[in-house]
């Protein structure tokens, strides 16, 4: 009986389903599958933005700081909070008022400022005020620190600094930093809230030192020929910037009243 021929469809079936069994045969293997195709690493997003920062001068305006108040944009705090905890503390001290100052103050330095204003100096300091430049900078443990040097009428410049917190509410806490008597004078450098700390360091490093006494400031009245300025720190002299303190004895310094010579 003669078989049938099959048709071309059917060999093509064929031949696909023995060829890889001729390959085998013949000692050949079938290609490898192609490597995987490695995933790159999603790049990570972007840090997100600096807070936008506020011009002195837009926030000057906006709070209608008084124009005696300097506080350049490159010796500014770089953040709006500070900015504006300080613009406010300068403008409430070069005005002379008390109850723009006060809630700013921390509370031995509200008692010292009640002090002032109940014998007058705080008045006689302030009136005299032409001009408070100031700059912001760090204490050595970090704290924000507002100094500025005052000027009066009189021509003598006092200088002060205090260290403050700003607060969420656009206001802040501010307290006195220790004072040496011609503190102006030792003050230099590019920074000089820095300088200052590095000079009553080392003022309190000579006092510790067993072989020399070192004779605490003392309060003095006003003599012949001392400046007319009024002055209104504490017992050390050498400045009438308001809410100064005199120089610790111990680490933590203790208010004192106002001075009314500034020697």
């Amino acid at each position: 009986m003669t078989s049938p021929i099959p048709s071309l469809p059917e060999l093509l079936r064929c031949c696909a389903v023995l060829a890889p069994l001729a390959l085998a045969a013949c000692g050949e293997e079938a290609p490898p599958p192609p490597p995987p195709v490695a995933q790159a690493e999603p790049e990570p997003p972007p840090p997100p933005p600096a807070p936008a920062v506020t011009s002195i001068a837009e926030l000057m305006e906006r709070y209608g700081i008084d124009q005696r108040v300097s506080l350049p944009e490159d010796l500014a705090p770089p953040a709006d909070p500070e900015r504006i905890a300080m613009l406010k503390f300068m403008d409430g001290v070069v005005r002379g008022e008390q109850s723009k100052v006060d809630p700013m103050l921390s509370d031995d330095d509200k008692a010292i400022l009640k002090e002032m204003v109940d014998d007058g100096s705080w008045k006689r300091a302030t009136d005299n005020v032409t001009k408070a430049e100031c700059r912001w900078g760090k204490s050595p443990d970090g704290a924000d620190c507002a100094l500025a040097v005052f000027s009066y009428s009189a021509g003598d410049d006092q200088v002060a600094m205090w260290a403050f917190t700003a607060s969420d509410d656009e206001s802040g806490t501010f307290t006195a930093e220790p004072c040496l008597p011609g503190m102006i004078d030792k003050l230099s450098g590019d920074d000089w809230v820095k300088a200052w700390f590095d000079v009553v360091s080392k003022y309190l490093a000579r006092a510790d030192e067993p072989e020399e006494v070192i004779a605490p400031p003392q309060k003095k009245m006003q003599e012949e020929g001392d400046s007319e300025t009024p002055k209104m720190g504490s017992g050390v002299g050498g400045g009438g910037a308001p809410m100064r303190r005199k120089p610790p004895a111990e680490p933590v310094p203790a208010p004192t009243g106002p001075n009314p010579s500034g020697n």
